[in-house]
């Protein structure tokens, strides 16, 4: 698996629109799925979006998919949640009952944006499938564990798959990011009228 780098292309798209984007990270190095919500947290994050490439067996998989928090309800949606969480192997090696009683804590809690959550991923999976001509994947729900402890409305952005071979090339495209970046923009706009 593998995030998107932020360029500044995409970082100038953000400006324009009026929106400060706060990175968890600006170079290739590991932060932990709970850090990346803390972070959010603790700058008082308005939205929490987690962006991704995905992954398949079968090379011919393409698309974009956007999720929100909540029961999986498909075998995909599961598969999906599942490797995307494998990053817990080393973030929580032991299980400790402190850190089960926190999830389900922070579950409840995240409970209350779930419609917004909802709402807020149908908003930037069309802004991005407008803007990217990406194939519409649709917007599903998963166990993230990346997006349990953001308290804010929180989506996961699969923009494409890296095991496609077109697609991974496209990913690499600064002209291709950007197209991204104005969909998630536009998808951030809609969602801002709407609450505002």
């Amino acid at each position: 698996r593998s995030t998107l780098s932020p360029s500044s292309a995409a970082s100038d798209v953000y400006k324009r629109q009026g929106i400060k984007v706060i990175l968890t990270r600006e170079r290739d190095e590991f932060v932990s799925l709970g850090d990346r919500a803390r972070i959010a947290n603790r700058v008082g994050a308005d939205l929490f979006i987690s962006i991704h490439c995905n992954w398949g067996k079968r090379k011919a998989a393409r698309g974009t998919e956007t999720y929100f928090l909540s029961e999986a309800r498909t075998e995909w949606e599961r598969a999906v949640a599942a490797l995307e969480n494998k990053a817990l192997e080393y973030e929580m090696p032991e299980a400790k009952a402190k850190d089960v009683v926190s999830y389900i804590i922070a579950d409840m809690i995240q409970t209350e944006y779930l419609k917004e959550s909802q709402e807020l991923a149908h908003y930037i999976q069309r802004g991005i499938v407008k803007r990217a001509k990406t194939k519409d994947r649709g917007v599903k729900q998963a166990g993230f564990y990346v997006l349990v402890g953001a308290y804010m409305p929180a989506v996961l952005v699969e923009v494409g798959f890296i095991s496609n071979p077109q697609e991974a090339k496209l990913l690499k495209s600064e002209a291709f990011q950007r197209k991204v970046a104005q969909g998630i923009a536009e998808g951030i706009r809609a969602f801002k009228v709407k609450y505002e």
